[in-house]
């Protein structure tokens, strides 16, 4: 895998980007929007670039939506049920990103990407192993998927709730540990919700398009 190498200048977001997110946001204030349209006469492609980004924020309002409709409609673990809702705490700590990896967490919980014959005594192709714990065992997974180009990177956990349980200061946290991975399937259908004729919301299985074969591990990414 190629690393790229940037600077903290190649990210710095423009003065247009900025007052772009404020309007997208609905934050924009008057002196926001008078900024804006002096940009844009000098530069009228800034109202283009303006709409696709409330396209885009507007596309990405629906799917959040629609990940959060899943965390609703999907029961907890009982040893959790009595402390806090999945979907009361996504909101409340991280709001769409936590939402959002709820829903792409579905594609392996729901059993929507289909697992090969091996079934999950063989994740992903690698072997079972004893091992001491279970952390132990989730590194080897990392280490073993990754020579084998089937794990791309563990991406920082997200904390959903956070709780004191003794007096001695410790705390049970409950978080989602995110793996990036990388597979190739034939079948592939995601978490959808849709209403019903009663007004019912009902979550169901819709397939996606071709999914193209990734990249070798050994090349750009």
């Amino acid at each position: 895998m190629n690393h790229l190498h940037h600077s903290p200048q190649d990210f710095e977001p423009t003065r247009e980007d900025v007052l772009i997110g404020r309007v997208v946001d609905s934050e924009a204030s008057g002196a926001d929007w008078e900024a804006l349209e002096a940009i844009a006469s000098r530069d009228p492609g800034v109202w283009e670039r303006l709409g696709r980004a409330q396209r885009v924020h507007a596309r990405l309002e629906r799917e959040v939506e629609d990940a959060i409709a899943i965390a609703e409609l999907v029961d907890i673990p009982s040893a959790h049920a009595a402390g806090f809702s999945l979907a009361a705490r996504v909101r409340q700590y991280s709001g769409w990103a936590v939402a959002a990896v709820i829903g792409v967490a579905f594609l392996g919980t729901m059993g929507v990407i289909k697992p090969g014959a091996s079934g999950p005594a063989q994740l992903g192709g690698i072997s079972p192993i004893a091992y001491g714990s279970p952390d132990e065992a989730l590194q080897a997974y990392l280490r073993t998927g990754k020579e084998k180009g089937l794990v791309v990177e563990e991406i920082p956990s997200v904390l959903i709730d956070a709780r004191v349980i003794d007096g001695g200061g410790r705390k049970e946290v409950v978080y989602v540990r995110q793996i990036l991975e990388r597979k190739i399937v034939t079948d592939l259908l995601v978490p959808s919700v849709e209403v019903d004729e009663n007004g019912q919301r009902r979550l169901f299985e819709r397939p996606v398009g071709t999914v193209t074969s990734p990249r070798s591990p050994e090349g750009p990414v």
